[in-house]
């Protein structure tokens, strides 16, 4: 089980069998609604700086995609059948983002 501490950086997992609890820093503020994607990536949106980060279970290791945006706050996300990860914003009113308009991204991860 993985989960997000509210009003922090970090995130952590809860192991079933043995009920031991392992959390990580993030590089970013008030991680939340983290999802895992087909390929076992977990993708956490960083609500407060508008970067959707991308955990390595494997490697424990995060890389950053910020927004194209410097004034969005992430809300949920969802994966595409390509795999590709689409996320909206918070901000309202939309006027307070760049453009005037509110927003609907997404990434297109690397494929192996």
């Amino acid at each position: 089980m993985w989960f997000t501490l509210a009003l922090s950086n970090q995130i952590g997992r809860m192991d079933p069998e043995t009920l031991e609890v392992t959390e990580f820093e993030t590089p970013y503020p008030a991680p939340r609604r983290l999802r895992f994607a087909k390929d076992g990536t977990l993708w956490i949106p960083s609500f407060e700086s508008g970067v959707l980060m991308k955990f390595d279970t494997a490697t424990e290791s995060f890389e950053a995609y910020p927004s194209p945006t410097r004034v969005t706050f992430l809300r949920d996300f969802i994966f595409t059948p390509d795999g590709d990860v689409c996320t909206s914003n918070a901000n309202l009113p939309a006027g307070a983002i760049e453009g005037g308009r509110a927003k609907f991204m997404c990434l297109t991860p690397a494929r192996n």
